[in-house]
């Protein structure tokens, strides 16, 4: 698997490019990375197609921490690490949810070891986010942010409670995809995150405040899917 890095701010580009190639050759991992010399150019313009971001801190006009605030209101599962020259924004980084923190100049055995533990997270968090086309981009959500998956006059979308993304994929080909993560069709119509019903009566399934139709044909099998995934 390959796996994208996004470097923000160019005092650390040089030694992150060779730090990479090193790491590449020495773990057989596969990563590549794409440069933005500013955080503006970066937020701007983001697609979530990132697995990791490297920020550093002292940019001019939006700095590291600005743009990682300004980056969780998009993507919240995606990798943060900090680059700074002082340990003040280690603590800082909590209210981001930065995932780690090197300290500049930058050191290979420092950059290897962060690289590695993000490896171990995205291999740990593999199928547990999805990656949709949506617009003219890419867009990750994570499974826990998805209501259900809705099929409504030959277009498909995915419900957050934010958002409703239409997305190019057919509710069969999701359903397969999602298949062992807690979803059920409830309906030809809806595929449902069950970690999100509130409960079923009648034909109606209440997931958060929507209420979905459950089908008769599917109805049993969506109640004992339910059944099961709330008895775990």
């Amino acid at each position: 698997m390959k796996y994208r890095l996004a470097i923000v701010g160019n005092e650390c580009t040089q030694a992150i490019k060779e730090y990479l190639t090193r790491f590449c050759a020495e773990t057989g991992e596969r990563m590549e990375a794409k440069q933005f010399v500013s955080a503006e150019e970066f937020i701007f313009g983001y697609k979530s197609d990132f697995d990791v971001v490297l920020l550093d801190t002292a940019m001019k006009g939006m700095d590291g921490l600005q743009a990682a605030e300004a980056l969780r209101k998009t993507d919240s599962s995606v990798i943060i690490e900090f680059m700074a020259d002082a340990v003040q924004y280690a603590v800082k980084g909590y209210s981001v949810n930065a995932f780690g923190f090197m300290l500049k100049p930058l050191r290979y055995f420092v950059f290897k070891q962060e690289m590695l533990r993000c490896i171990d997270k995205l291999r740990e968090e593999r199928g547990k986010s999805m990656v949709i086309s949506y617009g003219d981009g890419l867009r990750r959500i994570p499974l826990r942010e998805i209501l259900y998956i809705e099929s409504m006059n030959h277009k498909v979308y995915v419900i957050t409670s934010k958002e409703r993304y239409g997305v190019c994929n057919t509710i069969s080909n999701m359903e397969k995809a999602l298949r062992g993560q807690g979803f059920s069709r409830c309906n030809n119509c809806y595929l449902v995150n069950l970690l999100h019903v509130d409960g079923a009566e009648g034909n109606m399934a209440f997931v958060q405040s929507h209420r979905l139709q459950i089908s008769r044909p599917r109805r049993r099998a969506f109640m004992e899917d339910m059944a099961a995934f709330f008895s775990v």
